[in-house]
């Protein structure tokens, strides 16, 4: 935890964030011992560990109160040059070359402040306490695309103030337009020769930027921490309903392919994945480049050895397609069906996303066009049919609608279906089969990605009926759950399987009404209301 701000401060100093309170001590917290929930600005300064073990227990230290105190004059405490750059080291004027001259050029300063100003710790104890373990409520903040848009706003579109580049030639930060990126593509966690760690960089230029904003009398962004990494400032962050689009030359449609591949190429709509993300970085997690351009077939070492499969498939992450689309499936609408299925690529799904032309086939004259596909045009054009020569083919606009109506009802799709086999202390429960379905329905029609994958009204069935070949009908439950289920694979006892799938899906829902014994259950012997809803199934 201590390389989070290792570059802010002397070599000889390590002054960490604490998001975690067994990180800052690096040991594991004892189970029994208490912990002191502080404010984002609650950092721990202790010596770095080449410097000797500290005698006295490290210092918490409140940057916000001390900002506070002195009324946000960042001077007091760092540099501050004419163009109003902030430095980050604290005073700067000791790198700390020994353990005894890092303390006294600490103690001289802040308790040489405290003195002055006739208030603070005077003492030892007061600032090396030994108290409970803390834990931060530090929370990053992400510049998304409405964050973003406020502040080229404000900055009146001058995109040089934060984007640059390093000219080698000149040996300085110049401006390339088109060449803009995420500040991370270059800053890394941490500083490396000339090029600042990304937390140096970003807080130097964002407080800077503040100071200046600040000193012309001009609306400004906040200068202490709980103003950008505090949860309820964050909360209360207006937000643009429409910002406008960041453009970089990027196609609304493009082609994904991939080199030495041999699957299908996707055809991938950039301008509604843009528009799903919060931010580029969503997808686009280190460069606004293509992902081919940092992973490969095989695993580049620039992308950290994931291979270009994995970064587009691996369930695990949420900058691949797969893990991002696994992630969407944790939305109260969809968790009822998805929370019991795997989050991962089936062979059956494959064919929704690359449904292209095979990788390696050149698109050229005389390829013949697979149905629906169109040109850049964007003409649709019939199967079979040869592209001229010098024509273009472009990715064609997908969609897959859940269209089909729901079925009359029927003894295949009945409208009620009532559960006697397990009624004991509790009558049989009676459970509306057709508006369950109506209701999943609807969600599916809402939703794109739903749109995408699910195609037919039959998919649908499977979040109940997972062992059932869709456009059938399904075998009841007890055809594969008995009383007492199986002892090595994961098929529960029948009555377990009811309510883990019923129970689980009305939780992961938000349906807090179908969530207690008496909401499906009614009290009473299984004679005195079996059947009391003749139209349906039994089961």
């Amino acid at each position: 935890m201590s390389g989070r701000i290792a570059a802010w401060v002397p070599a000889a100093l390590v002054l960490a964030l604490v998001l975690d309170a067994g990180a800052s001590a690096g040991c594991q917290r004892p189970a029994a011992q208490p912990t002191r929930e502080v404010g984002p600005g609650v950092l721990v300064i202790r010596m770095a560990p080449a410097l000797g073990k500290m005698r006295r227990p490290p210092v918490t230290f409140d940057h916000d109160q001390h900002s506070a105190a002195v009324k946000g004059d960042c001077k007091t405490c760092h540099l501050v040059d004419r163009a109003q750059t902030l430095s980050a080291k604290f005073l700067r004027g000791n790198d700390g070359k020994s353990a005894g001259k890092l303390q006294d050029f600490y103690h001289d300063r802040c308790l040489g402040c405290h003195k002055r100003r006739g208030r603070g710790a005077m003492v030892c104890g007061e600032c090396h306490a030994k108290g409970p373990r803390i834990r931060s409520t530090w929370k990053e903040l992400r510049m998304d695309y409405s964050l973003h848009a406020r502040h080229v706003l404000a900055q009146q579109k001058r995109c040089a103030d934060c984007h640059h580049v390093f000219d080698k030639a000149k040996q300085k930060l110049v401006y390339k337009k088109g060449a803009e990126e995420s500040c991370k593509s270059c800053h890394t966690a941490r500083t490396v020769g000339r090029r600042p760690s990304l937390r140096l960089a970003a807080h130097q230029a964002c407080i800077s930027c503040h100071l200046r904003t600040r000193g012309a009398g001009l609306a400004t962004g906040p200068l202490d921490c709980a103003g950008c990494h505090g949860p309820r400032a964050q909360s209360k962050i207006k937000r643009l309903e429409h910002p406008e689009r960041l453009m970089r030359g990027q196609k609304d449609r493009l082609w994904v392919k991939a080199k030495g591949g041999s699957s299908q190429r996707v055809p991938f709509n950039h301008l509604a994945h843009e528009k799903a993300g919060s931010s580029c970085s969503t997808c686009h997690h280190q460069t606004l480049g293509s992902c081919n351009g940092c992973h490969t077939m095989g695993g580049a070492k620039k992308g950290g050895g994931v291979t270009l499969a994995q970064a587009h498939h691996d369930p695990g992450s949420v900058h691949s397609c797969v893990g991002c689309h696994a992630q969407a499936t944790k939305q109260a609408s969809c968790a009822g069906c998805h929370h019991t299925i795997k989050a991962e690529a089936s062979r059956r799904s494959c064919g929704v996303c690359h449904s292209g032309p095979k990788a390696g086939t050149p698109l050229a004259a005389g390829i013949p066009l697979a149905a629906g596909t169109s040109v850049a045009a964007g003409t649709p054009l019939a199967a079979g049919t040869p592209l001229a020569v010098g024509t273009t083919l472009a990715p064609p606009v997908v969609s897959r609608r859940v269209t089909t109506a729901l079925p009359a009802y029927s003894k295949d799709f009945p409208e009620r279906v009532t559960i006697k086999i397990l009624a004991r202390d509790y009558a049989p429960v009676v459970m509306e089969h057709g508006r369950m379905v109506r209701k999943l329905h609807s969600l599916a029609t809402k939703s794109s990605l739903a749109v995408r994958f699910h195609g037919g009204v039959e998919s649908l069935c499977a979040g109940c009926h997972h062992r059932a070949k869709p456009g059938t009908r399904p075998a009841p439950c007890s055809a594969c759950h008995t009383r007492q289920g199986h002892a090595t694979r994961d098929r529960p006892a029948l009555g377990a399987a009811y309510h883990r799938q019923c129970v689980g899906c009305h939780q992961k829902m938000g349906l807090t009404r179908w969530q207690g014994c008496e909401s499906c259950h009614k009290k009473g012997s299984s004679k005195k209301t079996a059947g009391s809803r003749p139209r349906g199934g039994v089961r």
